[in-house]
């Protein structure tokens, strides 16, 4: 990825330290690093991310929320679209077919 930096240095942080942080540290670090991705400028990849930053943090504490959450993407303010054809894949009602 362009821009990501290298495996020896996450986000200003050698490999090594994360799990020297501080957990409150941690946790303010996988924020940081959750909205500079989804704004898209990543800071690391996201195999880092999964397997050194939420990997420790699971190891810490296997429930904190950060881990049992499924992250909304930006609204880009496109809004609901209309199709000028209904979707037929969200009718409710049966198709017959003649």
């Amino acid at each position: 990825m362009a821009g990501v930096k290298a495996k020896t240095d996450i986000g200003g942080f050698h490999m090594q330290n994360v799990k020297q942080m501080k957990t409150a540290t941690l946790i303010e670090t996988i924020k940081r690093l959750e909205m500079a991705y989804r704004s898209g400028k990543p800071e690391v990849s996201d195999d880092e991310f999964d397997h050194v930053y939420l990997a420790e943090l699971e190891r810490r504490d296997n429930n904190h929320p950060l881990l049992n959450r499924i992250g909304a993407e930006i609204d880009f303010g496109a809004g609901k679209v209309v199709h000028p054809m209904p979707m037929l894949s969200t009718r409710t009602e049966p198709l017959i077919w003649i």
